[in-house]
């Protein structure tokens, strides 16, 4: 017998199987929130530019969770890739928009 040491959750906010939790996905929100509020936007806009591949894996978890949040959260999403494209210059206000918005939703899906 093979016996794996992770555990795959069904009701989880975790997916053991891409080793993204949205957890980590807030905490690169607010790595990137707290970079625009100190001005930085070339450092947002770097740390933003690995979200994309975290939200592609975290997504299909996220989804079946999140209800009908997830039109809301889906569209977050989407303006905040929108928002930091590559060759993208947001400015401040855009990108701070960009980033709280989808916070706000993904906070409250996991109660935090």
């Amino acid at each position: 017998f093979f016996f794996s040491s992770r555990r795959r959750h069904t009701r989880s906010l975790c997916d053991w199987s891409s080793d993204v939790c949205s957890s980590d996905l807030l905490d690169l929100l607010k790595k990137g929130e707290g970079q625009v509020k100190a001005g930085d936007l070339a450092a947002a806009a770097t740390s933003m530019a690995g979200f994309q591949a975290m939200w592609d894996k975290a997504s299909p978890v996220i989804r079946p969770l999140a209800g009908d949040k997830w039109a809301a959260i889906d569209t977050a999403a989407k303006t905040l890739i929108t928002t930091f494209a590559a060759g993208a210059k947001p400015d401040a206000a855009a990108a701070g928009s960009a980033i709280t918005g989808l916070m706000g939703p993904l906070s409250g899906l996991m109660g935090k």
